[in-house]
């Protein structure tokens, strides 16, 4: 589509150095909690997905529905080499083998059988879910994750309290999977223990609070995600404004979460601005359109091109006015592009003389939005013939 090829256009030219576009599935689960990351293999029974704190096997009887989503993320920055693992570890869960030895069982396991390996692990001597979560703390990458994993299979909240202890871990990473988990379990009393990690020092530790918050529906830490959506890390200030969002629906209270989102546009950064606007476009909250258009006249070329973007995506009749204004005075070609889609979705035939005035532009993407644009808005192929679409212009406006 014209739009999505715009906003490509933008996306990519604003901030090409900065961010890379992403694509991830979200399962929507039928307790209502949701699971982001790459689907790695499906069957008639489950589905694999990679998760941030690794391969987790789902059930189908377990799930509403999966959707694919595109998105924006931060280039990664190179990491330190990661200190590799003592060869031999003596780290026992009660007495079941080795840690390592268990872990490396598991990762072995066929993903169908992976229920049952865990089915049967919480009937060995010895194994609790208490002790394994407490494992997080000294296993490697890898262990974490899938601990994670086994953890949730078993649907261990018995093991809340271990798991409370490690979000005082000193290590982040450790910080970072017991959140991952708490939020999974879906105890609603959690969030208390949760909140307190959206002001965390590690940019990894606060987004994964705010995953944590968003499972768990807490719209008590709805003024802390309003926050978080001026975070200097844009990771954190996208999943904080889809959390704030993403909470008030199941609350009901959409209009409420928009309204705060809202009321820190005017002093956002920038970079902050453009994501609190796209978030707005993606609320479905119709009457945001009016913060959403007051940014169409922003001094910076970001900010005004995320407007259009949002205003198409929101599709609210009432920027009608504001679009066809900026499409007559906007200079800048990547704004013109994406404030133009918004004027095809909004279905706005009076910005037809700006797509025919488009047919003799001087590149040759803006020449082919505005045929496109036209045949859309029309019903009408007359090609790149600007005095064919001149023609037809002034006849279709004079009609009802």
């Amino acid at each position: 589509m014209a739009y999505a090829w715009a906003a490509a256009c933008f996306l990519l030219a604003a901030q090409e150095s900065d961010w890379v576009e992403t694509r991830f599935h979200r399962v929507h689960l039928k307790n209502g909690n949701q699971i982001d990351g790459q689907l790695r293999k499906e069957t008639e029974k489950q589905i694999v997905l990679g998760t941030a704190a690794g391969e987790m096997t789902i059930r189908r009887e377990q799930i509403d529905r999966v959707e694919v989503v595109k998105s924006r993320a931060p280039r990664e920055k190179p990491k330190p080499a990661a200190r590799a693992a003592p060869a031999e570890t003596t780290t026992r869960i009660g007495r079941s083998p080795k840690l390592t030895e268990l872990l490396d069982r598991y990762r072995a396991t066929p993903p169908e059988e992976k229920y049952a390996f865990v089915a049967a692990l919480m009937k060995t001597d010895g194994v609790t879910a208490d002790a394994l979560a407490r494992q997080i703390e000294s296993a490697d990458e890898a262990g974490k994750a899938r601990i994670a994993e086994i953890l949730l299979i078993m649907k261990a909240k018995d093991a809340l309290p271990a798991l409370y202890e490690l979000l005082s871990s000193p290590d982040p990473s450790v910080r970072a999977h017991a959140l991952f988990v708490v939020g999974e379990l879906g105890v609603p009393s959690a969030a208390a223990q949760v909140r307190p990690l959206v002001k965390d020092k590690e940019a990894r530790v606060r987004e994964a609070a705010v995953v944590a918050l968003d499972a768990l529906g807490d719209w008590d830490a709805i003024d802390l995600l309003v926050d978080l959506a001026h975070d200097p890390e844009r990771a954190v200030r996208t999943r904080a404004v889809q959390a704030a969002l993403g909470i008030a629906r199941k609350d009901q209270r959409t209009s409420e979460a928009v309204d705060a989102l809202a009321s820190g546009v005017d002093r956002a950064r920038p970079e902050a601005k453009v994501d609190l606007l796209l978030g707005l476009g993606r609320s479905g909250y119709k009457d945001a359109w009016k913060t959403i258009a007051a940014c169409l006249a922003d001094g910076d070329v970001r900010v005004r091109a995320a407007g259009g973007v949002a205003l198409g995506e929101l599709g609210a009749a009432g920027a009608k006015d504001a679009i066809l204004d900026r499409l007559s005075v906007e200079r800048d070609r990547r704004v013109r592009l994406v404030v133009g889609d918004a004027a095809v979705r909004l279905k706005l035939l009076e910005a037809a003389p700006y797509f025919i005035e488009w047919l003799g532009a001087p590149d040759a993407d803006t020449r082919t939005a505005g045929e496109q644009h036209l045949r859309s808005l029309s019903g009408h192929d007359f090609g790149a013939d600007a005095g064919k679409w001149a023609t037809w212009w002034r006849v279709a406006r004079l009609q009802p």
